[in-house]
């Protein structure tokens, strides 16, 4: 603050709504602006500042979705979910950047776009962020956020991954499911139909299975049950003699 005759000046940092924020913080502070459409930092208005400053301070992960070009700016904990997606997806076309999941999502973003809040709760998607499709989980919302013309200037976009949880929660499932089924079952070859039978509903987990049964004699097992592979395949051979020449190639020596 400096004092001149009457008069009071005040300087400004006009990167100050950015201070902190860690490593987004610090990209977007060093980011060329001007080269999206949100145009040069300066030239924000008060309603983007205010609501990247929270962004910012969040430990949630957070997006904000501004202005027509539908730009977004994230902190750190988003910066996860983006994956492989960034550093590109800072400042990128949000439904550009999310493409692969717009199916899902773009229904609730543009309810939001036209002024009302939308909520998904444990919504699966299939994501493209680390080189290949990946099922996820999230929980996360649209808000539209006002400018100062009233209008909707934007959206206020907290996500909460729910992946690991959620495949847990399955994956314990399908044990208790062929633990309950087995108790069922009266012989090897049953007990194996059965779990064939059990482990179809879970192909998301495991995209195939081979259940074998080995001989008495323990030179010899048979195929009992398979999902996701047709039997008697290169992979899934019905009878497998161990030290045969022609073998299987699963390691059951």
């Amino acid at each position: 603050m400096n004092h001149s005759g009457d008069k009071l000046s005040i300087d400004l940092d006009p990167l100050a709504f950015l201070a902190g924020g860690g490593e987004m913080g610090s990209l977007i502070r060093a980011m060329d602006w001007s080269k999206t459409l949100l145009g040069p930092v300066a030239g924000w208005p008060q309603s983007l500042r205010t609501t990247v400053s929270l962004c910012l301070a969040s430990d949630l992960p957070i997006c904000v979705i501004w202005g027509p070009g539908l730009v977004q700016i994230y902190n750190d904990a988003y910066r996860v979910i983006c994956g492989s997606k960034h550093p590109r997806s800072m400042g990128q076309n949000f439904p550009e950047c999310w493409k692969e999941v717009w199916p899902v999502i773009g229904a609730a973003h543009n309810a939001a776009l036209s002024g009302d809040k939308a909520f998904l709760e444990v919504q699966q998607i299939f994501l493209e962020r680390h080189g290949y499709v990946e099922e996820c989980f999230f929980t996360f919302s649209f808000s539209p956020i006002r400018d100062e013309s009233g209008r909707v200037g934007g959206l206020f976009h907290p996500v909460i991954e729910m992946t690991t949880q959620m495949l847990s929660e399955r994956r314990t499932r399908a044990l208790r499911d062929l633990a309950a089924q087995n108790s069922k079952a009266r012989s090897v070859s049953e007990a194996l139909s059965v779990s064939a039978q059990t482990l179809a509903q879970y192909d998301l987990d495991l995209p195939f299975t081979l259940l074998y049964a080995l001989e008495p004699d323990g030179d010899q097992a048979r195929l009992i049950g398979a999902t996701g592979l047709q039997a008697d395949t290169v992979a899934s051979l019905s009878e497998v003699l161990f030290g045969a020449e022609k073998n299987s190639p699963w390691p059951f020596e």
